[in-house]
């Protein structure tokens, strides 16, 4: 069984890496780097960011751990909470032991870090510092936090309770989407192969058609609409839904947006958009 960490990654050093330094520390095989700043993008703080990003994939290197870099959005909860789930759904879907740091990101990253783990059960933990560096050359050598003989802080899952499978097909569609007609809820369903919807709707007549309609309503949507993750509005002879803001946050921490391929990574950092 594989270990894997998954590690979103700010203005720290030592707080990514120390706790695979130390005698008895962490181990390794692959080591996910959600790292804030894509090629060619400019602003204040770049050139730290990606000091510490490249620092962290050095040192990685220099213990025989691949790393592999993905790049999110330091502004955008909805990226950072999509692209960890992400990586946590694949991972576990290998067989992997998954472990997510919340500790190398700014406090707005952490929240979505956090979030993400909870919901997919990841093992979530804090790395503690002894004190924060002082000097330019401390920051170069540790970034923003100094870790000596890391304390690592395991974080107790909260249960949340997601909606079934079938659900989740629906709200991540909506989300690639926006709006869709009831006709094209149930043609998604059938080309998955979702339970219930292997007959297409189309083929159907008018009897077999309410039958197909109730269940999605039922079994479906009407419990995304009673949840508030979905909103329902009348449109000629069929029903238009649309996906909410908490509707948003279900889909992208559901793991089923923004797959990632471990296959075109390198133990240099291989970089994935």
């Amino acid at each position: 069984m594989e270990a894997v960490h998954v590690i979103p990654l700010e203005e720290e050093i030592d707080r990514a890496v120390r706790a695979f330094e130390v005698p008895g520390g962490f181990r390794a095989n692959r080591v996910y780097l959600l790292a804030t700043v894509a090629e060619g993008s400019g602003g204040v703080g770049v050139e730290a960011l990606r000091f510490c990003h490249g620092e962290v994939v050095r040192r990685l290197g220099a213990l025989g751990i691949e790393a592999i870099t993905v790049y999110m959005s330091i502004y955008d909860m909805l990226d950072v909470i999509r692209k960890v789930s992400s990586i946590v759904r694949r991972e576990r879907g290998r067989g992997s032991t998954i472990y997510v740091n919340m500790s190398a990101g700014g406090p707005f990253v952490s929240v979505g870090t956090a979030i993400a783990a909870m919901v997919q059960d990841a093992r979530l933990y804090y790395v503690r510092c002894e004190r924060y560096s002082r000097t330019p050359e401390e920051k170069l050598e540790h970034g923003n936090a100094i870790v000596t003989r890391p304390q690592i802080h395991f974080l107790e899952n909260f249960r949340i309770i997601m909606p079934h499978e079938r659900a989740l097909t629906v709200l991540v569609e909506l989300y690639r989407r926006g709006r869709m007609r009831t006709s094209e809820l149930l043609t998604v369903l059938h080309e998955r192969g979702v339970e219930g919807f292997e007959e297409d709707h189309r083929l159907l007549d008018r009897g077999e058609r309410v039958g197909l309609l109730m269940r999605l309503n039922k079994g479906i949507t009407g419990k995304l609409e009673k949840v508030g993750y979905i909103v329902k509005e009348r449109q000629g002879r069929e029903n238009v839904f649309g996906i909410t803001e908490s509707g948003k946050y279900v889909a992208c921490v559901s793991g089923l947006l923004g797959e990632v391929d471990p296959g075109s990574s390198s133990g240099k950092g291989g970089i994935l958009e």
